[in-house]
């Protein structure tokens, strides 16, 4: 039997349930994390 797929990086599948709106709406905002726009990120608690 084989065995099923598990993806560590959305395990409840979180992302199937959001609508295409709502998907370009967290790309959005992952972009602006990247940047820094959203604030200041502390490295320390990042790892």
């Amino acid at each position: 039997m084989a065995r099923p797929h598990f993806d560590w990086q959305d395990p409840f599948q979180f992302s199937q349930l959001l609508t295409e709106e709502e998907q370009l709406i967290r790309e959005i905002m992952n972009e602006l994390s990247e940047l820094g726009l959203l604030g200041a990120t502390l490295p320390a608690l990042l790892s």
